[in-house]
């Protein structure tokens, strides 16, 4: 088993990465919403996709601020573990 010290470790890490993710999420869908609104509000091609694909251009981004930032949170962390950051 491991140290209670590298546990710890590892729960702050995963902790920071959860949070930093939900801030990218929030911050995809703070911008990709009001976007894709004001794409189907202006262009008609964008009012002719179905509902799948403006849900898609809602979400996509979304999920990437998600994934993206909880990554590079969780390597940020890793880091200033080892004293290189």
């Amino acid at each position: 088993m491991d140290d209670p010290a590298r546990e710890a470790a590892k729960a702050e890490c995963l902790d920071c990465a959860f949070w930093g993710g939900i801030r990218g999420a929030a911050l995809g869908l703070t911008v990709s919403a009001p976007l894709t609104y004001a794409a189907h509000v202006r262009f008609k091609t964008i009012r002719r996709l179905t509902v799948s694909a403006k849900t898609a251009l809602v979400v996509s981004p979304f999920f990437l601020g998600f994934f993206l930032n909880s990554e590079l949170e969780l390597h940020r962390c890793v880091l200033r573990q080892r004293g290189i950051h």
